[in-house]
């Protein structure tokens, strides 16, 4: 149960369990506090830490022994290497590939939105995501939405 804070409810504690939804959860927590109450983003990770118990406090020791300001998106990445279960990535990886939108553009953009925000360094590029979204839209809706190649995901999702 989080706490609440001066300004907003802090993070509840994590314990380095190996659950992505747990780690999301967790991460939305720190960043939400953090963009009401902490205005340097290099200072977010420094502050999750306080909220970090058991394995994962361990691994935030080795991982920033002198508990220096390092940037948010770097350390969630490495959050992200470190506590999702074994061979998570190779999921996301072949879903990313293999995604197709069969039932609703809606439910086809709220599946590759949460597989975009999971994928590992080099498959998180904006160009690969926005090829791989086209990739699994009908040709009817691929077509509705024109070929622009300066759209960002979002853009396209928000047409589709």
């Amino acid at each position: 149960m989080a706490i609440i804070g001066f300004r907003g409810f802090k993070p509840s504690n994590y314990n380095g369990e190996r659950d992505p939804r747990r780690v999301k959860e967790w991460l939305d927590q720190v960043r939400n506090y953090c963009e009401t109450n902490i205005p340097d983003t290099n200072e977010w990770a420094c502050f999750a830490m306080h909220s970090l118990t058991k394995s994962a406090k361990m691994w935030y020791q080795e991982w920033n022994p002198m508990n220096e300001p390092r940037a948010w998106a770097e350390f969630v990445a490495a959050v992200k290497e470190q506590h999702y279960p074994y061979g998570y990535r190779e999921e996301v990886i072949s879903k990313l590939e293999t995604i197709r939108a069969t039932t609703s553009i809606s439910k086809y953009n709220i599946s590759f939105s949460m597989l975009a925000e999971d994928a590992p360094p080099g498959f998180n590029h904006p160009d690969y995501l926005v090829h791989r979204y086209k990739k699994g839209l009908p040709f009817k809706a691929l077509m509705a939405i024109g070929d622009s190649s300066s759209d960002s995901l979002q853009e396209l999702m928000d047409r589709a």
